[in-house]
């Protein structure tokens, strides 16, 4: 079946494509964690104070959550199984996401 009617006059649309990614991301060494990979302990370095640490499993729970005051502390991983984490360093100048892998 075909419909032999005039068309039907809308307003014009416009579609535009534009690049997504930004080019003017500088890398942030504001906040250090070392070693990693981790035994036992892990250092957290920070240029201000660090006010919290939250750690994650790999499907994004949340294990542990510490509230801190420092520029350098101390993270026990050491009742942690072994495998890979992510760790969220709330500071003062804003917060950081590192991978954290547990040997």
């Amino acid at each position: 079946y075909y419909q032999y009617n005039n068309p039907v006059v809308t307003n014009a649309a416009t579609t535009t494509f534009d690049v997504l990614s930004n080019g003017d991301f500088k890398k942030d060494d504001t906040v250090k964690v070392y070693p990693n990979p981790v035994r036992n302990n892990v250092t957290i370095e920070a240029e201000g104070t660090i006010q919290a640490v939250e750690l994650y499993d790999i499907q994004g729970r949340l294990l542990q959550r510490s509230f801190m005051n420092g520029a350098s502390v101390q993270f026990d991983m050491s009742q942690r199984g072994y495998g890979m984490y992510i760790m969220r360093i709330m500071t003062e100048r804003g917060i950081k996401v590192e991978k954290l892998v547990r040997e």
